[in-house]
């Protein structure tokens, strides 16, 4: 619909993949010679305008209160089942969280199985046993 070809200025379409409306300006002197459809146009394009659906029924319903339109009933949204997706979300959230269990399990096996040196022990030992004998030697200074 380009220019000569209608005599409306704006044409909108709903893309309902996106939920946007797409409005064109088919008198745009830019769409001359290059386009030969609506369909044919980018919608990164000067001539383009799109538009979420929030704002048209936000743009329509403040044209009703205008009295611009007449005739005009302003209805809810329609509402979009999204149970499939939410549910395949639910999913992997259960499934990552399992993940997330095993993962926390493995760390503290891990943690508990990390093998110790002989030399380890020694060191260990030999901290223990000076740490009593300080906690003695202030208890005796206490007295």
């Amino acid at each position: 619909m380009m220019q000569g070809v209608s005599d409306q200025q704006y044409v909108a379409k709903f893309d309902e993949a996106m939920g946007t409306w797409r409005v064109l300006d088919t008198w745009d002197g830019s769409l001359r010679s290059v386009y030969t459809s609506e369909f044919d146009i980018p919608d990164d394009h000067e001539a383009v305008t799109l538009i979420t659906e929030g704002k048209y029924i936000a743009i329509i319903k403040e044209a009703t209160r205008l009295g611009m339109l007449e005739n005009a009933s302003i209805t809810a949204p329609r509402q979009v089942d999204n149970s499939e997706k939410e549910d395949g979300l639910r999913e992997t959230i259960r499934f990552l969280e399992s993940e997330k269990a095993d993962l926390k399990l493995d760390l503290e096996i891990a943690k508990n199985k990390t093998p110790k040196t002989e030399s380890f022990e020694i060191k260990k030992n030999a901290m223990d046993s000076i740490l009593r004998l300080a906690g003695m030697h202030d208890i005796s200074s206490v007295e």
